[in-house]
């Protein structure tokens, strides 16, 4: 299940292909399931977050230069970045026992006291060691405060084995918390402003608020969009209030029917609610969209989010 969300500006998704449909029973072997899944990232995360951190220190320490920037993996190899255009090399790269290589867009920062964010992009990843596989990276997001624990770490992947999506989290694992009881459920509204004057388009997708969970001192408030069960469709609400370091900002993800692919990124309005409430809120206001449909077209706009619906909310919300 998603434990985070995003703090700047995008995140949470691994896909990935791997080439067999039956699961592996014990800790190894070629990644083919979702049990797989969840225990390779459980044994390279407390290793891959050194790395990250120091990758992190290495770019911020300074203004940021011309050229690469290298750190060294616990297990040997490196992992170097192009500085100009974000590409990440993982050469050779030995985390928690596993072997990385890999050429894929990574964004690493420091986003408040002790506390950081990393983001993954499209790549291929070959993994090899105790774990054996091929991944395509769709994106994927960690975020972790230092001293680094279990407690502490926050990720969330999803793959694709096939046409099979398949999920992973640190929740899943025990780190970043859980949830608080049954899911509440409602239809809400994502109000779109494609920018052409008065115009605007209502997507209503059913929204669970599915749990609270807590990076560094600053909260996550997480939901659920069905039908998906796999988390690869959410919505994430990061919601610092007045403590210091935290950073409001909401990322969330879904898919419609007609094949197209949104993602989109916001600010809350206010304590996000963790009930249904009794008369529709306004829970997400400046936002910006953006989407693919199946001709891999790409569109964006604007857009605030309203929790529950109401019966007309094109007469509503819209001028």
């Amino acid at each position: 299940m998603r434990t985070f969300s995003l703090v700047s500006i995008c995140a949470a998704l691994i896909t990935a292909a791997a080439c067999s449909s039956t699961s592996s029973d014990s800790g190894g072997g070629e990644i083919r399931s979702e049990a797989d899944l969840q225990r390779l990232f459980e044994t390279i995360m407390p290793d891959l977050v050194e790395v990250l951190t120091d990758l992190a220190d290495s770019q911020f320490a300074a203004p940021k230069a011309e050229g690469d920037s290298s750190v060294n993996c616990p297990g040997g190899g490196e992992l170097n970045v192009n500085i100009n255009t974000g590409f990440t090399t993982l050469a050779e790269c030995s985390v928690g026992g596993v072997t990385l290589s890999s050429t894929l867009a990574i964004s690493v920062q420091p986003f408040g006291p002790s506390s950081y964010e990393a983001y993954f992009f499209n790549g291929i990843v070959t993994v090899s060691g105790s774990y054996t596989g091929t991944f395509e990276v769709v994106d994927a997001i960690i975020q972790w405060s230092v001293p680094a624990t279990v407690a502490n770490i926050f990720w969330s992947v999803t793959v694709r084995i096939g046409e099979q999506y398949i999920f992973a989290s640190s929740e899943d694992s025990g780190g970043g918390g859980g949830g608080n009881g049954e899911e509440k459920c409602a239809d809400g509204d994502f109000v779109l402003n494609a920018g052409t004057g008065t115009e605007c388009t209502v997507i209503t997708k059913e929204v669970c608020f599915h749990s609270e969970s807590n990076l560094g001192g600053c909260p996550i408030y997480n939901y659920r969009i069905p039908p998906s069960t796999d988390f690869s469709e959410f919505m994430d609400i990061f919601y610092g209030g007045e403590e210091f370091g935290c950073v409001d900002n909401v990322f969330a993800e879904f898919a419609q029917p007609d094949g197209s692919y949104w993602q989109l990124f916001g600010t809350p309005a206010g304590l996000p609610p963790t009930d249904i409430p009794a008369a529709p809120q306004l829970v997400v206001t400046n936002g910006s969209y953006s989407y693919t449909d199946v001709d891999n077209i790409f569109m964006s706009g604007t857009f605030e989010f309203y929790w529950p619906s109401q019966p007309s909310p094109r007469s509503v919300y819209c001028p």
